[in-house]
């Protein structure tokens, strides 16, 4: 998909140009991939430059160049699409902490390169941010559910990073991480990050 501020990142990025009109030779199943694919990143976008609440499917089906009767092809309602984008942002990021770990070889080196690899990814992309740290107050228990997952995926890389003599338990520390990713994205701040993680975990490496 699209990358760019509230794109949803990927190598997708082919999948998200309108098909052409007419005879194309792909099949149903590249079809309706492809318009599942634009109409997320339409969400992405649009939910990042709008809110949750301000986001409607109106918007989410001009920006991905779909029909309503397409998005609801596709999803219940809004909410659904922003819960599907939720867990293809969900996979990215446990992908890049993987990604990152394989890097390494010894354990605690490869759990810290996981940790350093998600907060960077969601520090480098703000629309990750708002869609993964703040939009789901606004969208309902399912999506809160989702940021809880998230935040254990955190608690659980810093865990397997042997921070653990740490007088700061792990979910703490993750819960700080995402109150300051959030921090710097509506302040702009450009606090190094290797200063935030001292700053939540000073007894950690």
């Amino acid at each position: 998909m699209t990358a760019g501020a509230g794109a949803l990142p990927g190598a997708a990025a082919a999948s998200t140009r309108r098909l052409p009109s007419g005879k194309h030779g792909l099949s149903r199943e590249a079809v309706e991939d492809s318009q599942r694919v634009r109409m997320l990143d339409a969400m992405a976008r649009e939910v990042a430059a709008r809110g949750f609440g301000g986001t409607s499917v109106r918007h989410v089906v001009s920006a991905a160049g779909v029909s309503r009767k397409t998005f609801y092809e596709h999803f219940a309602n809004k909410t659904a699409c922003f819960l599907a984008l939720y867990d293809e942002m969900l996979a990215l990021l446990r992908a890049r902490a993987r990604d990152a770990a394989a890097s390494e070889a010894d354990v605690t080196r490869r759990a810290q390169a996981s940790v350093r690899a998600l907060v960077e990814s969601m520090e480098e992309e703000p629309g990750l941010v708002r869609v993964c740290l703040t939009e789901p107050f606004a969208a309902g228990p399912a999506a809160m559910q989702r940021y809880w997952r998230l935040l254990q995926l955190i608690e659980g890389l810093l865990e397997g990073a042997s921070w653990s003599r740490s007088t700061v338990p792990s979910e703490v520390i993750a819960g700080g991480i995402a109150v300051e990713l959030v921090r710097r994205f509506t302040t702009g701040s450009s606090q190094p990050l290797d200063e935030i993680l001292r700053a939540l975990a000073p007894d950690r490496p």
